[in-house]
């Protein structure tokens, strides 16, 4: 089936003008940001605390995130909550009425458009990624009959709930370790507390010479703090050699090791911990623990969570700018603990929870690989 196209810029809002809010102090907005969009709900923000100008939206309106566009953000302004609704200066601004907004979404989102989006990109990595409206004007826009627009749209919500249903059961269970954790250890009366340093030993990682090719070209993981994003970790992005092993300083460390961040900037907000289950080799951006007392690594690594606030408390600037955990400090932080048998009954359920979470990971990508195909079914006319 052959629908015609139009280009991205007719789709363009031609009536959003901007607002300052400063300019009517005590009014609440409602605020459609991107951390917002990530979070799953515009903001109700008091007019003192928005901090610049916004442009106005409208309900209904489609707005397609222009920065880090390799994250796919787009979203529908939803029906007005009784205050007047601005979206921050990153969004594109769509409003047409032969579109039905989640078809628009949906198209937006897809990997037929996301491919050509990215080619108006300009800038250099990370935050500074910037899609540029003039560029991406040119990009056609499917337009089929809003009844069939509707149809598709409606196909594609229900592949997406099945993603969107996989994250709230990966959240959940995720909060669900934790929560177990606090019951039985930090809410328990009368629980005794160990010193770090008194239990484990730390060592630190390196990085071989990114000048010695042949030290990048293995199969041997080599983690780094952009790796640490789960509980257990089997694989990193870098890999060195056998011959990195040999011929530097770097050393391995055995599997069901604890590693966490000592510096880097994420610690102006989080304090990555994981457990590393394979042989591994890491930076010296992390810490690992070499226990001297038999300890089960997923207890230690619940217990070293659980002190996050104390921790991140403790975070102070290195000389060249990014964040810092004294490593004296860790030495002396203070852990909830617990006896022998106490440990293994909860490294065995935390096991158990992680490996329901692969298992849901797989299913999560499935849905995902089937939300993709889809789409692009759908923009070719193929449903």
């Amino acid at each position: 089936m052959s629908w015609p196209s139009v280009p991205l810029g007719e789709l363009y809002a031609k009536r959003s003008p901007s607002v300052d809010p400063r300019r009517f102090p005590g009014e609440e907005f409602e605020l459609f940001s991107v951390p917002a969009h990530d979070r799953g709900a515009a903001d109700i923000e008091v007019a003192e605390s928005i901090g610049s100008s916004k442009i106005t939206v409208e309900p209904g309106d489609v707005l397609l995130c222009r920065i880090v566009p390799h994250i796919r953000r787009s979203w529908i302004v939803t029906p007005e909550r009784g205050h007047r609704q601005i979206a921050s200066g990153e969004w594109m601004v769509f409003r047409d009425p032969r579109f039905e907004p989640a078809f628009l979404r949906h198209y937006l989102i897809s990997g037929v458009f996301h491919r050509q989006f990215m080619t108006t990109v300009a800038g250099v990595g990370g935050s500074l990624m910037r899609a540029r409206p003039a560029h991406a004007a040119a990009i056609g826009v499917p337009l089929p009959p809003l009844p069939e627009q509707r149809r598709i749209a409606s196909i594609l919500d229900g592949t997406q709930r099945l993603v969107e249903n996989q994250r709230r059961a990966d959240l959940l269970s995720a909060a669900l370790s934790a929560r177990i954790f606090q019951d039985r250890f930090l809410n328990a009366p009368e629980r005794e507390w160990r010193v770090l340093g008194d239990v484990a030993d730390f060592r630190s990682g390196a990085t071989p010479s990114k000048a010695n090719h042949d030290y990048w070209a293995g199969s041997v993981p080599w983690f780094s703090p952009k790796d640490l994003k789960s509980n257990s970790l089997r694989d990193s992005i870098d890999h060195v050699s056998e011959s990195a092993l040999r011929e530097t300083s770097i050393g391995q460390f055995e599997p069901d090791t604890v590693v966490f961040v000592t510096r880097g900037m994420i610690l102006a907000h989080s304090f990555p911990v994981s457990i590393v289950t394979v042989p591994f080799t890491m930076n010296q951006d992390l810490k690992a623990l070499a226990l001297r007392e038999k300890t089960d690594p997923w207890f230690l690594a619940f217990a070293l969570r659980s002190q996050t606030p104390t921790v991140l408390a403790s975070v102070s600037n290195s000389g060249h700018g990014t964040k810092r955990i004294e490593t004296d400090f860790l030495r002396r932080l203070r852990l909830p603990w617990a006896t022998e048998a106490e440990q293994l009954s909860f490294g065995v359920l935390a096991r158990e929870l992680e490996a329901s979470d692969r298992r849901r990971a797989s299913r999560r990508d499935l849905a995902m690989r089937l939300t993709r195909s889809v789409q692009d079914q759908a923009f070719k006319g193929k449903l």
